[in-house]
């Protein structure tokens, strides 16, 4: 399945989703809390607006199940404002936006696991990636082991 497909597919299936955009000098931290971005776990992209066009760069999941069945805490909203390559992401998204004289970027995120809903994220983003991969013989650009 084409990853454009896929996608199509999580925004048919799980009804807990949502997105935004991060203008130049916003705060992560902000944007998730005016966008009421939940603290549940699940899925999210990250794409560069440039113009009208978005390039899709990151794949992540938000909560890890443990083998007891219990979860490490961090759900997307903490997930979102966290961490990327060993620095806060507020920094780095700034840092991004300004170095790319980007108009953005957008986030797009999906609840795979709670009450109603039972997939698990690294499952949910483990068919993203491969999807990407399939269509484009790599990964997303931000999404390298470091």
């Amino acid at each position: 399945m084409s990853f454009s497909a896929l996608l199509a597919e999580f925004r048919r299936t799980f009804p807990q989703q949502g997105s935004f955009k991060l203008s130049p000098g916003g705060s992560i931290k902000a944007a998730v809390a005016e966008h009421d971005v939940p603290n549940e776990f699940g899925v999210y992209l990250i794409s560069l607006i440039s113009g009208s066009r978005l390039d899709l760069v990151y794949v992540g999941k938000a909560g890890t199940v443990k083998a007891s069945g219990s979860w490490k805490e961090q759900g997307i909203a903490k997930r979102l404002a966290n961490r990327q390559r060993r620095e806060s992401r507020s920094i780095f998204f700034r840092r991004l936006i300004a170095e790319r004289e980007l108009d953005g970027l957008h986030f797009e995120w999906f609840v795979t696991f709670n009450g109603e809903t039972r997939v698990l994220p690294a499952l949910a983003e483990a068919e993203l990636l491969q999807a990407y991969f399939n269509d484009h013989g790599r990964l997303p650009e931000l999404n390298e082991c470091t």
